[in-house]
């Protein structure tokens, strides 16, 4: 006789039930492994099955955490559903808002927003903001301008920097993101901001040898003559990295 998926998973469960003081533990390495396996429908049963705040927590990282780093949409959405708290934090003290910004995942980052009123704009312990987040070299896509213009549109500010003083314009400038910061410079404010070493977007640029960012920062308008700390102009930096091609760009 054939059993169907959801019946076998039903007498599971129901044994680990009945069998006593460790089904809690078993429950939760079951939650654990549907989760690596993205399964989904038995990652419901077993939420629908149990209270999840009282499940153990595994592997050290909470299981909101970990579907919500292996962007696994449906199965993060139903643990907040089911009580999971968004504040749980991976090993780089980014929380659920964080991670669904890193992963670029607006479904995730709108249910965070409409139904756990969290600000858009929070800050991690490095000052990173979810904007900042989505661009930095954690981020799992290539192509970037999407969520950044989703995050804008839904109250994320541009003007906010991290602790080191960079903006969303130097990120995307690091992580020569042109169309990004084509974007970004119809916002005035931060063509020229500089971080807390008097570097200006531009000069990251160049810095790290980003050709085409380079390329949009000065057709944005952006100011080849500032100096940094250091008493170093973008140009400068230029010729010292031997950057000929971008240093052609000045001329």
């Amino acid at each position: 006789m054939k059993y169907s998926r959801n019946l076998v998973i039903s007498i599971l469960i129901l044994s680990m039930l009945l069998s006593g003081c460790s089904t809690k533990e078993k429950l939760s390495e079951q939650l654990y492994t549907a989760i690596h396996q993205n399964d989904y429908k038995t990652v419901k049963q077993i939420l629908d099955s149990t209270n999840y705040r009282k499940l153990p927590t595994q592997e050290k990282t909470k299981p909101e955490v970990l579907a919500a780093t292996l962007n696994e949409e449906n199965i993060t959405l139903a643990l907040l559903k089911a009580g999971a708290s968004w504040k749980s934090k991976d090993v780089n003290e980014d929380n659920i808002l964080q991670i669904a910004a890193i992963n670029g995942n607006k479904n995730l980052i709108h249910y965070l927003l409409k139904q756990k009123k969290v600000n858009i704009n929070m800050k991690n312990d490095l000052g990173m903001t979810p904007l900042l987040l989505s661009i930095a070299p954690t981020s799992s896509e290539p192509d970037r301008l999407e969520i950044v213009k989703w995050l804008i549109k839904n109250g994320a500010n541009p003007l906010d920097h991290s602790m080191d003083g960079s903006t969303v314009l130097h990120v995307a400038a690091l992580q020569n993101q042109p169309a990004v910061i084509n974007f970004l410079l119809s916002n005035k404010q931060i063509i020229n901001a500089k971080d807390h070493e008097g570097r200006t977007p531009l000069m990251i640029a160049v810095q790290s040898g980003n050709v085409n960012s380079v390329k949009e920062l000065l057709n944005g308008g952006s100011n080849p003559s500032i100096k940094d700390s250091h008493g170093k102009t973008a140009k400068m930096y230029a010729k010292d990295y031997h950057l000929t091609e971008i240093e052609a760009l000045f001329e």
